[in-house]
């Protein structure tokens, strides 16, 4: 049975947010290891239980177990640890010599992880790992010396591997001549599906590419429309915007519906249908029937990166697009995206 440990936001000091090691002086000694205390922090806050938080409890910041692995300078592993109750601090002896730890919290069992270039390597699936119900896997790492005597503690901050993409609002203004309005749903397309430590992106096996459903040949007609085409992992992609209905000239749907995928650094993009999926930006749609037609409205979410919001605000000035990976005419559609990273950030405001 898992126990969530909550993870605080308690005021955090400058040396929490870069990560840091602190030596305390020793008398000289002859022996050949070093007290270790490692310490993570997520964003730059500590580690408190839940019952300890104040704020309202939310999952994207909950840890129900974490494991350290410390490999020495040749990439070997030197010690492993885990825990899954209310201690967060890892406290150990170590040889001397140059290490780097890795802290990873909610993935998979690494007990038989060798190398960290087994670690870092290994790729990592989004729907096994993140929940947006329970949990997100994190990780961070440190680089330290251990000399011999030492009493050495280590802050490590640990982030989210996923990027989280939140519509905020819709806001209809369509000529009257249309009528009212509906958004069907909201979907990420294109989304990354495995990533690992070291920052690389899984080359097959996307969610929802190009808007249609995950099949060896891709098809231009089975755009995901549930229950007939269902979307890949609908917990992380996939929202019904219940109370969208009857739009009419400046209305707005505001909502929230939140979505989770793994970065996508696609430095170029394709867009529209292609039997054979090429790697393009992820991108938010909408699906919407305006006047007795389908339209779709796809919002590119560009260098989406690690651990970072997006907030999207869409007004729709005209009709959208035939094809949920094809972009909308300039002037159909006006767009704002707020990028912070789950703390504090800049504004980019893009009209399409």
């Amino acid at each position: 049975m898992k126990k969530n440990l909550l993870l605080g936001w308690a005021a955090a000091t400058a040396v929490l947010l870069t990560g840091a090691c602190n030596k305390a002086p020793q008398p000289s000694t002859e022996t050949e290891t070093g007290t270790v205390v490692i310490k993570p922090v997520l964003d730059g806050h500590e580690l408190v239980t839940r019952a300890a938080d104040t704020d309202n409890y939310d999952h994207e910041a909950s840890i129900y177990d974490m494991q350290l692995l410390v490999f020495d300078a040749s990439g070997y592993l030197e010690h492993y640890s885990s825990v899954n109750h209310e201690m967060t601090d890892f406290l150990f002896d170590l040889r001397v010599g140059n290490m780097k730890a890795w802290i990873v919290a909610n993935g998979p069992n690494l007990s038989a992880v060798k190398t960290e270039s087994a670690l870092t390597g290994m790729m990592i699936n989004l729907a096994s790992y993140n929940n947006p119900s329970e949990d997100f896997i994190m990780a961070g790492t440190q680089s330290f010396e251990v000399t011999a005597g030492d009493n050495l503690e280590c802050t490590i901050p640990i982030s989210r591997l996923v990027s989280r993409i939140t519509l905020k609002s819709v806001t209809s203004l369509l000529p009257a001549a249309y009528g009212t309005v509906t958004i069907d749903y909201a979907m990420l397309e294109n989304g990354v599906s495995s990533y690992s430590l070291n920052g690389n992106a899984g080359t097959t096996g996307w969610y929802n590419p190009m808007g249609r459903i995950s099949e060896s040949t891709l098809v231009q007609s089975h755009i995901v429309n549930p229950p007939t085409y269902t979307a890949d992992q609908p917990q992380l992609t996939f929202r019904t915007l219940t109370g969208s209905t009857g739009f009419t000239n400046g209305t707005t749907y505001n909502t929230p519906q939140r979505f989770y995928a793994y970065p996508n650094a696609t430095a170029t993009d394709h867009t529209g249908f292609a039997s054979t999926f090429t790697p393009r930006y992820t991108r938010l749609v909408l699906k919407a029937n305006i006047d007795g037609g389908t339209y779709y409205y796809p919002v590119s979410l560009p260098n989406l990166a690690r651990n970072k919001s997006y907030d999207v605000h869409v007004t729709l000035i005209g009709l959208g697009s035939s094809d949920p990976d094809q972009p909308v005419q300039k002037g159909m559609l006006d767009l704002m995206v707020q990028v912070t990273p789950w703390a504090e950030g800049s504004v980019i405001n893009e009209s399409i």
